[in-house]
């Protein structure tokens, strides 16, 4: 095979790959079929704030945030590739994920200048060997041109799984969980986390943060919000 043919075949199965989901023939992580079955919030018409959301307003009504951002509800095909991502290690989902969110084609007003992911901590880090929210957060990082502080907290608390416990005891489980790292010099960040039930994790976050910069804008993002008792 001479290098013209096989340049032309190295191409085609380049864009030939089977949908990380489904697994059908598709040119990108996720096929339409899969990306269509997400039922997206319209993030213009709350003016790229959920929490102009009536419902999830009231659902989220304890949260120390002021404007939060998130593709949808917990729905298929999200939940499997944050499910999968976690529990699999299917490395590709974060890349897909982070796709996903930034197809929401942002305002530059609503981008910060850097996006800090909710840690992990130490043991629970070590004993699942990695953190799914940093894998996503830095691949909208590189999406959206940038930073990613991955180290910017860390969490000196070790909670229980937040799954397990209701509002009140979720609330109480985290609070002063985390601890600032390191320096931020940024005006305007985002704190990420993959899912959102009653906010009580990122808003203990928000309150780290904003006691050390205290006119700082931190936005909260997320892939999903799944508020409990809807």
């Amino acid at each position: 095979m001479n290098w013209n043919s096989s340049k032309g075949w190295l191409s085609k199965l380049a864009l030939d790959q089977d949908c990380i989901l489904c697994k059908q023939v598709s040119q990108e992580l996720l096929c339409p079929v899969c990306s269509n079955d997400i039922e997206p919030f319209n993030l213009h018409q709350y003016d790229f704030n959920l929490l102009n959301h009536i419902r999830i307003a009231r659902e989220l009504k304890t949260a120390e945030f002021e404007r939060l951002i998130a593709i949808g509800d917990y729905q298929w095909p999200i939940s499997q590739l944050i499910s999968d991502l976690k529990f699999a290690h299917k490395a590709y989902n974060g890349k897909a994920l982070a796709e996903l969110f930034c197809a929401n084609s942002l305002p530059d007003e609503a981008i910060p200048q850097a996006i800090i992911p909710i840690p992990l901590h130490l043991n629970r880090l070590v004993e699942r060997q990695f953190n799914q929210t940093v894998v996503i957060a830095k691949h909208i990082a590189k999406r959206l041109d940038i930073d990613c502080l991955a180290d910017a907290l860390t969490r000196r608390k070790k909670t229980q799984a937040q799954t397990q416990l209701n509002a009140t005891q979720r609330i109480r489980n985290v609070k002063n969980a985390f601890e600032l790292k390191s320096k931020i010099v940024y005006r305007h960040v985002a704190l990420f986390d993959d899912v959102i039930t009653t906010g009580a994790t990122l808003s203990a976050a928000v309150d780290c943060l904003s006691g050390a910069y205290p006119t700082m804008r931190i936005d909260a993002w997320a892939m999903c919000v799944t508020p409990q008792n809807r």
